[in-house]
């Protein structure tokens, strides 16, 4: 679908403002990262049907799941896993026993203070990344989504991770056991760590969707190959209104334009807003703020509503 920044403004996706746009009000996502991704999911409306089948398939999929998503994954978690691999710290001892931890961190303290830091934080990233493997790594999950765990489990199968997977928490771990983790993390498993921060950030944008969803009730749209373009949708509103009158609307071949009148304030500009931001949420795999809708597969959107109104504020 084509769309171009003056459509984007018109229906609120994006504003200047985060605050008012339908971009802020569905972002649930954990994470930084999964913000932008989320971003980049709004402004790159998907390619053709089936693809919209697949996102909207991953969605319902982490919606049927979302009690055992990992809160164990915060923010600040990724945060700390990205500087880690940034600080300047001396060389971490490649066989820590006893001896070698002592005088690491005698002679290191600083450093040592640091690796425990980060180290708590990459087990904990990990340990959520095995929790969602446990959990989708399944014949019914999507397909689109099992690519993607099938490549986090790949990443994870590292027989020095499995001391991840023995203790609940990396204060269970030893020093000696806590370096040696650290040691493979940060020298042994760069690449890999930043592959999974990037899956991290496609799955935490797609769950920030999904429970959008969920929290406003949000209607799953139905595509329908047919010749003739055509939308149906019953119950049809603004997302950004906080008290919204829904509205039903049809247009097919034969009812293909529509005289829209009323005073002033009374909601026109609103309505086209609101068809126009359910058909192009549609198209992103999302679910649009409606009892149900059917449509066919646009090629674009234009728009030129030359009104300054902000539904947000009123």
């Amino acid at each position: 679908m084509e769309i171009d920044k003056t459509t984007l403004t018109d229906l609120l996706i994006f504003d200047r403002e985060d605050e008012f746009s339908i971009f802020n009000k569905i972002n649930f996502t954990a994470t930084s990262r999964g913000k932008e991704q989320l971003r980049k999911n709004l402004l790159t409306p998907l390619k053709s049907v089936a693809a919209i089948k697949d996102v909207q398939q991953i969605l319902l999929c982490i919606l049927s799941q979302k009690e055992n998503w990992p809160v164990i994954i915060t923010n600040g978690t990724v945060m700390v896993v990205e500087r880690f691999y940034e600080s300047q710290i001396d060389p971490i001892p490649a066989a820590p026993n006893n001896i070698t931890t002592f005088s690491y961190k005698l002679l290191h303290g600083h450093d040592f203070s640091l690796v425990k830091f980060s180290v708590r934080h990459c087990f904990d990233f990990i340990k959520g990344m095995k929790q969602i493997l446990s959990f989708f790594l399944k014949d019914e999950t999507a397909l689109l989504l099992k690519k993607e765990i099938q490549e986090v489990q790949r990443i994870l199968d590292k027989e020095e991770l499995n001391i991840i997977t023995q203790n609940n928490f990396a204060a269970d771990l030893t020093a000696p056991q806590m370096l040696r983790l650290a040691y493979f993390i940060k020298y042994k498993f760069k690449n890999n760590m930043l592959d999974l921060l990037s899956i991290f950030a496609r799955l935490d944008a797609w769950y920030g969707m999904a429970i959008a969803i969920d929290k406003y009730n949000l209607a799953m749209p139905v595509f329908c190959n047919t010749a003739q373009a055509f939308i149906k949708a019953t119950a049809l509103y603004h997302l950004m209104l906080q008290e919204p009158v829904p509205y039903s609307v049809i247009m097919n071949n034969e009812t293909n334009f529509i005289f829209l009148t009323g005073a002033n304030m009374a909601g026109k500009s609103t309505f086209i807003k609101a068809c126009g931001t359910a058909v192009y949420l549609a198209h992103t795999g999302m679910g649009v703020p409606a009892k149900n809708m059917e449509l066919t597969y646009f090629d674009g959107i234009l728009s030129n509503i030359n009104v300054i109104d902000n539904i947000a504020k009123g």
